[in-house]
């Protein structure tokens, strides 16, 4: 049962995750080509959040998924 959460949250924001920290290698000269990727990144991130919160049940409280996905978008709107 966990696995399919693993499989399609999990790891691919964790590789987001990865993606964004790379582009902070690419040379400070190419600041546009820095931006667009994460900025990307930001948007990849923000369109994944929408199918998992529509599997999961709506409550009214704070749920870890949440705090998972604030932490990414934190994380990579921090790179950007």
């Amino acid at each position: 049962m966990y696995t399919d959460q693993i499989i399609e949250t999990f790891f691919p924001t964790i590789m987001l995750a990865m993606l964004a920290y790379f582009t902070l290698f690419i040379h400070s000269d190419d600041f546009n080509e820095r931006i667009m990727v994460s900025v990307t990144v930001l948007l990849v991130l923000a369109a994944l959040l929408m199918p998992v919160k529509g599997r999961i049940p709506p409550t009214s409280y704070f749920k870890y998924i949440d705090l998972w996905f604030l932490w990414y978008t934190t994380y990579i709107f921090s790179i950007t």
